[in-house]
């Protein structure tokens, strides 16, 4: 009976020592969100849905916030709504599957220190019924115009050794849907 003891306190110990050990851990490597405040961040699709909010976001977060879209009046809109919680917002209409536009636009917004390809457009439609012209806009608006935006900026980043690239996409191009096939290739 006295082993049983001598085994459930050594046990004992054993849990609590591995149990501070992760606890530690945790504590000093758990997640803590960068500090952003005064960096510029460049939302590409930035002008409704997801980039809107991404925007908001980083804005309350005290980042300079630069816009990309086609929609120029969703580009306004959410320029108004971030200038008016008094962060700076800077807009430029672009399309994004025109390279040489990409850049030029690039020259002119200057650093970024964190890139969101956020741009992305979907048909909905099943491969017989989509136009090839669709279907080769979605494939460079979702896919290869991120090259574009990554080769404009990355120099930089690299150059100061420091800058985040971040691209959204979809979990539709793992498992594939039912008329989206442009769109999940």
């Amino acid at each position: 009976q006295f082993l049983y003891f001598i085994a459930a306190m050594f046990l004992l110990a054993f849990i609590v020592f591995w149990g501070y050990v992760f606890y530690s851990a945790y504590f000093y490597l758990a997640y803590r969100p960068r500090k952003i405040a005064g960096e510029v961040v460049l939302i590409t699709g930035g002008g409704s849905g997801i980039g809107r909010l991404m925007a908001h976001r980083f804005a309350a977060r005290g980042a300079s916030i630069v816009l990309w879209d086609l929609n120029k009046e969703g580009l306004e809109k959410v320029q108004g709504e971030i200038t008016a919680k008094g962060a700076k917002c800077s807009t430029y209409v672009v399309d994004v599957t025109d390279r040489e536009k990409v850049y030029s636009t690039a020259r002119a917004v200057g650093k970024v220190d964190i890139l969101i390809n956020n741009a992305g457009i979907v048909t909905g439609k099943s491969i017989l019924d989509c136009p090839d012209a669709l279907m080769e806009k979605t494939v460079q608006v979702n896919t290869i115009s991120h090259f574009w935006t990554i080769k404009a900026f990355l120099p930089g980043m690299l150059e100061r050794n420091s800058g985040n690239i971040v691209t959204i996409a979809s979990a539709a191009g793992l498992n594939g849907v039912a008329g989206l096939v442009d769109y999940c290739a």
